[in-house]
């Protein structure tokens, strides 16, 4: 049939996410999480009452609420990370601006009677409740909802990319199922990725299509991003798709109109210039109001649908992640969704229907980069991927223990998480926000290569001294293997001396979490080297590098050899002798005619 002769589909994303995020510099912990470290108090006030994300929920229950048509047309993108961050806040929470150390040297009991721990100062958060009742109704609304989740922090996914991190990459595509499964009860729709930029570079594709490269998997980015070719629609009419096919790929594409992307991205009181926008009708954001900005948009959505009746066929409109609109610019947009449906202007579309139409053949436009106002620096990007691989490194050299609930990729998964923050699109592309943005990502990049350093680091050896002094070759040389991790670490002890010298490492040893392992090893040196320096360090089995490096000085005891030991002996033997022979005079000189006399003469007296 002609798409002209009928109403378009619309189909609406409706946003959840946040640009407060948890503290960096957390890890995790079993069977219950850590306590969860807020810098301030910015998503309990989102999440109270005249909040931006309580504003969000509600406009959107009331307005499906009874509405058949807004409900079917619309889907909640929730970011799981505010998901995961709102469901532990109601247990609890620290405002602060750093986190305890979790390598922190125990300390004695008679120091902490004086003592005030000044290193992470905090307070007992206050939005527990608040966050409590947001995530009570959201539970409520989903129930029978369609929801779908963002990239985990609403992270770059061609940043991911470029990194090419294959850990980072599973946190960011993967994990917001299992955390919408587990928190809101519900299965989501899988298999959608959602990037904040909205485009993807080709570098993004396999990543996208999955682990093997053959998952069936869509991106829903910015038409003006892609190339588009054609597809049948019914006899000889040939029309243009809002779904496509890339070539050579299982991937798929659903597309929205860049327009009404760039026009929704302006709205709000943190209006964005978005990645895809057209160069030429750029401008001042900041120039019209918010109000005026919304009707700017939904003038953009009645053009999209009216164009869409002889293109497409379906408009599918996709806000930014962390709108930032009030609830009464919110139930603006909404009402103009209603208005359509109700005059038959346009078809309320489900998300799974718009993901499934037929699909036309699509190329990648590699020239959307070049016009990004503020994409992030692949510098950046490849840094974070190289501290995702020291995060790698730290995983694997620990041990799970079945008796053990905390696993080691629960431990390091909040590491993860802070570096798929700092490459997040949100608020990167709103002007006031762009530097601060990027600093902030660079700082939490920091943060995380420190505390990865030091957890690395809490694997040592501590030698007993600088010098060793040996008095034969049988000799042990004590040192201790400390691990300040929570989970087992094996290890094995290498080093590297002068020519000749020889250590007889004691091979594999398990190290118990945050304990140690006193090491006893004997030494050889040549005889003709009174001194000589030894370097030792801590590896995994299979010789991956762990401690940082020590270094002893062994010492023989100078001059000790064979002709010393005989000369020796040869005094002790004359002592000894010389001792004898005495002893025999005194008792002879006892024993005389003379001195039995004088003691005779003596006692008469």
């Amino acid at each position: 049939e002609d798409s002209g002769d009928s109403a378009p589909g619309l189909t609406v994303l409706w946003p959840l996410s946040s640009a407060s995020v948890a503290v960096a510099g957390q890890v995790g912990d079993a069977p219950d999480p850590s306590e969860l470290y807020l810098p301030d108090e910015t998503l309990a006030g989102e999440l109270s009452e005249g909040g931006r994300l309580r504003g969000l929920l509600d406009t959107w229950r009331d307005a499906t609420d009874g509405d058949t048509t807004v409900k079917a047309s619309t889907c909640l993108a929730i970011d799981p990370d505010l998901l995961e961050t709102v469901d532990r806040m109601t247990d609890g929470y620290r405002v602060g601006a750093t986190v305890p150390s979790p390598v922190q040297e125990p300390t004695r009991l008679r120091d902490r009677w004086n003592r005030h721990d000044d290193d992470a100062p905090s307070e007992s958060g206050t939005g527990a409740d608040a966050a409590s009742a947001w995530l009570s109704d959201l539970r409520d609304v989903v129930k029978d909802a369609c929801v779908v989740p963002l990239p985990y922090a609403n992270a770059d996914i061609n940043a991911v990319a470029t990194g090419n991190d294959p850990w980072l990459a599973e946190e960011m595509t993967d994990r917001g199922v299992s955390v919408v499964e587990d928190v809101l009860d519900i299965t989501p729709a899988t298999g959608i990725q959602i990037p904040g930029s909205g485009y993807i570079e080709p570098a993004a594709r396999s990543l996208i299509s999955g682990k093997d490269g053959n998952s069936p998997s869509t991106a829903v980015i910015a038409d003006a991003t892609l190339d588009r070719g054609t597809v049948e629609s019914g006899g000889d009419e040939i029309t243009r798709s809002a779904t496509g096919t890339l070539p050579d790929s299982p991937m798929r594409t659903l597309q929205f109109p860049a327009a009404l992307g760039s026009a929704l991205a302006a709205t709000g009181v943190r209006p964005e210039t978005a990645a895809y926008s057209d160069t030429s009708s750029r401008r001042d954001l900041a120039a019209d109001g918010a109000a005026s900005r919304m009707a700017a948009a939904v003038g953009v959505l009645d053009r999209e649908l009216n164009a869409a009746r002889t293109t497409t066929g379906q408009v599918l409109a996709v806000p930014p992640a962390a709108w930032s609109v009030d609830p009464q610019d919110a139930t603006t947009f909404l009402d103009a969704v209603r208005d359509h449906f109700a005059d038959g202007s346009a078809e309320p579309v489900s998300f799974g229907d718009a993901l499934s139409a037929p699909a036309a053949p699509v190329t990648l436009d590699d020239s959307t980069e070049n016009i990004d106002p503020s994409p992030v620096d692949d510098g950046a990007a490849r840094n974070v991927a190289q501290v995702a691989g020291h995060l790698r490194n730290l995983t694997n050299i620990m041990e799970d223990v079945p008796n053990i609930a905390l696993t080691r990729r629960i431990f390091t998964r909040p590491m993860f998480d802070d570096l798929l923050r700092a490459v997040s699109d949100t608020g990167r592309r709103f002007r006031e926000d762009a530097a601060a943005v990027r600093n902030r990502g660079s700082e939490r990049t920091g943060q995380v290569t420190g505390l990865a350093y030091a957890l690395r680091t809490s694997v040592s050896l501590l030698p007993p001294g600088n010098v060793f002094t040996r008095t034969s070759d049988s000799s042990p040389l004590i040192v201790v293997a400390r691990n300040g991790l929570p989970l087992p670490v094996s290890v094995r002890v290498h080093y590297a001396g002068a020519p000749g010298v020889t250590l007889n490492t004691p091979g594999v040893q398990q190290i118990p979490a945050q304990g140690s392992v006193t090491l006893q090893m004997t030494s050889e040196i040549p005889t003709e080297a009174e001194q000589s320096d030894l370097t030792m360090y801590l590896s995994t089995p299979d010789d991956v590098r762990i401690s940082d490096e020590v270094t002893i000085r062994l010492a023989s005891v100078p001059g000790l050899n064979w002709r010393l030991v005989g000369i020796v002996a040869a005094c002790l033997v004359l002592i000894f002798v010389a001792a004898r022979t005495l002893r025999k005079r005194r008792r002879a000189v006892d024993g005389s005619p003379d001195s039995r006399r004088v003691k005779n003469d003596g006692a008469r007296d």
